[in-house]
């Protein structure tokens, strides 16, 4: 999607979006043309339309001066309009284009809007993402058909508005490129394929890039991600990414679990949800998303990314429940349930994270269904140890607040972490006794103990990363949370 600004409406083509806030059925904005003015003053007159939130009236117009089409979109009140207003608003401009049938559009630029011109732009392009990479021939020109090409934002602050409009598209196509691994197949979007998009990575942005494969791993002692690969063709893979912002600044290491598929092992999961299972590389799509935008955003961050990628599959050579395994810090787990996966493969990547001597952790994963039933499919789950006013919990809540990337603070008590002892073992990796209780809080209590001193935060995404119940913004199927509210959190913290 192309983004260009202009002072006025002279000259345009395609589709012309007027938002309209409550407000101006008393005072129309300086922004409007005489035209649009004209337009207002009937409808007041009429009664038609008082501008309610997602509320529209289209018009069709013969005019030298404006397309010939437009459509006033209503913004509801002034004071109640915010990031993620505007947001929603970029999605439903997206839809109406769309209904349109337009592949160009241009936008009114009010003062309001000027104040929210990368949320804008996010819900604009994030709505516009397309799930339909494996189409082809015919079918794939009718999708291609149907995308929004070029915006036109009409305001008389060109320069501002245009800054923020390219970040916002480098954040939005950060959050489509997690969406793209999500959603891809699990025979095409393998581990394979994720170290041939982070050697792109390293190539255009000039990361360091460091692969671990098979021999590597088993040198080194990868015994949580080596067994959970061992029922698999595809062999286990560690991928870890650096950006060097310069200084000597303690970076922040961001882990991602990457299950290719997820059938659950012998403990195997139920047929109505295995099929959304190529779904379980969100959290290792989102490492890959933030690191296709850190250079172009400038992050001054040191930053790694830590990418653990297997598949949990089964046959003879498989994982088995009540095995015992090492991990790469020298613990021992009795492995209770196959299907406690990840925890399993992003404890040695929080191992390996502590020797960058970090000045944060964070882990990002779909984890538990018990996140998903305890907080639904709005908020993502966060747990870790730095729970304080101004900790590094409260900071990434606060980034996803603006973000509407929602998170929820979950206790971690002590409980938790006796539930997760071992009586053949030092560790469990999941409480069969009673592990419907407070399911995500024992997946964090296991991961507790790969940490070290470090300051640490888990986020929860099973219940927010795969959706069929999308936000206005959203599609279904993969939705990429987490790359914007960890942006902010890297831009701010």
């Amino acid at each position: 999607m192309q983004i260009k600004t202009q002072k006025n409406t002279k000259k345009l083509s395609g589709l012309l979006i007027v938002p309209f806030f409550k407000e101006y059925l008393n005072e129309t904005p300086e922004d409007y043309t005489e035209e649009l003015k004209t337009f207002v003053k009937k409808f007041k007159k009429e009664k038609e339309y008082d501008g309610d939130t997602s509320e529209n009236l289209s018009f069709t117009v013969d005019s030298k001066d404006l397309p010939e089409r437009l459509v006033f979109m209503g913004c509801g009140k002034r004071d109640k309009f915010s990031a993620t207003s505007a947001r929603n608003l970029g999605a439903e401009i997206c839809s109406v284009a769309k209904d349109n049938k337009s592949t160009k559009l241009a936008i009114i630029m009010t003062p309001e809007l000027n104040l929210y011109v990368q949320e804008l732009v996010e819900g604009l392009d994030l709505k516009n993402y397309q799930i339909s990479k494996y189409k082809t021939g015919e079918n794939l020109k009718k999708e291609e058909k149907k995308e929004l090409k070029e915006v036109v934002l009409v305001t008389n602050k060109e320069a501002k508005a245009k800054e923020s409009a390219l970040k916002a598209l480098v954040i939005a196509q950060a959050t489509n490129v997690a969406k793209d691994l999500v959603n891809g197949p699990a025979n095409i979007v393998d581990a394979d394929y994720f170290e041939r998009i982070s050697k792109r990575l390293s190539s255009d942005y000039g990361y360091k890039l460091t692969v671990l494969n098979k021999p590597k791993l088993e040198k080194l002692g990868w015994g949580g991600l080596l067994a959970i690969a061992q029922g698999a063709t595809k062999p286990a893979k560690c991928i870890i990414l650096e950006h060097n912002a310069g200084g000597s600044s303690k970076p922040i290491v961001l882990i991602g679990k990457g299950i290719i598929f997820d059938t659950g092992g012998y403990n195997l999961k139920p047929t109505k949800h295995i099929e959304d299972m190529h779904s379980d590389k969100a959290g290792a799509s989102v490492i890959i998303g933030i690191f296709s935008a850190l250079k172009e955003l400038k992050i001054k961050k040191n930053v790694v990314g830590i990418i653990p990628l297997a598949e949990n599959m089964i046959d003879g050579k498989a994982l088995r429940p009540n095995d015992v395994i090492t991990m790469l810090n020298g613990k021992t787990v009795e492995i209770t349930n196959t299907d406690a996966e990840g925890r399993v493969i992003l404890a040695d990547a929080l191992t390996q994270g502590c020797k960058y001597d970090p000045e944060y952790m964070i882990d990002i994963a779909t984890l538990t269904g018990s996140a998903m039933v305890a907080l639904g499919d709005r908020y993502s789950g966060i747990l870790g140890n730095d729970t304080e006013p101004n900790g590094l919990s409260k900071k990434i809540v606060q980034a996803g607040e603006y973000t509407d990337e929602l998170m929820w603070e979950l206790p971690l008590h002590e409980d938790h972490r006796e539930k997760m002892k071992s009586k053949v073992a030092d560790l469990v990796n999941c409480d069969e006794g009673t592990s419907y209780l407070a399911g995500a809080s024992k997946g964090a209590a296991f991961l507790e103990n790969f940490i070290g001193k470090n300051k640490w935060a888990h986020i929860d995404i099973a219940g927010t990363a795969f959706t069929s119940d999308p936000k206005k913004y959203e599609q279904k199927g993969a939705t990429g949370v987490g790359v914007r509210a960890l942006i902010r959190f890297l831009e701010n913290v």
